[in-house]
């Protein structure tokens, strides 16, 4: 399929996907918080300490985003955020001890700003060619999926499926997604 022939108007639908699965990868992790913490055995104030590696790795990757996608592009960067991000994801419900869990929230924070830093550039690139403000809507579809997320969560945890279930479900989605939408960009 070329460039020319995929209209705006799809593009803007193909990119809301995309607003939504780094909203959906977020949210699946915030709705299993208390799981993770319960199966490390950690109290508060480990946990506390523990979550602290993921805007680490979120406020170390602003550099490292913003030159990438310069370098590269954010169609590329793009592409490879939603891989790496939902990969991210299922290392988090990988972890079987506190090193595993912050290495992979510094990972997760890390992937999580090369997606968003991608995502935003290309909505920004997509909505000069229209004559309302679009980026709204985006950043709406963000939002979809924390609630999304939170049902998914609240669906797991009902159902008394692991974190390690949800977050591997949550991944193979956005692969899908990702299979079929990445000529979009």
């Amino acid at each position: 399929m070329t460039a020319q022939a995929v209209s705006n108007h799809t593009r803007r639908i193909v990119l809301s996907g995309f607003f939504f699965f780094t909203g959906i990868c977020f949210a699946s992790w915030a709705s299993r918080i208390p799981d993770v913490k319960m199966q490390l055995g950690l109290n508060d104030a480990q946990f506390g300490g523990m979550l602290l590696f993921l805007p680490l790795g979120s406020f170390l990757g602003i550099p490292l985003s913003g030159s990438l996608n310069s370098i590269y592009g954010s169609n590329r960067m793009l592409k490879i955020a939603a891989i790496l991000y939902p990969f991210a994801l299922m290392m988090l419900g990988l972890a079987t001890n506190t090193w595993q869990l912050g290495i992979g929230l510094f990972f997760f924070g890390m992937a999580g700003n090369l997606y968003n830093v991608s995502v935003n550039t290309q909505a920004v690139v997509l909505a000069k060619s229209f004559e309302k403000s679009i980026i709204s809507t985006f950043h709406g579809f963000w939002s979809l999926a924390g609630f999304g997320g939170g049902l998914v969560g609240g669906f797991f945890v009902a159902k008394q499926m692991s974190v390690l279930s949800q977050f591997v479900t949550i991944a193979i989605i956005s692969y899908i997604f990702l299979l079929f939408a990445h000529s979009y960009l």
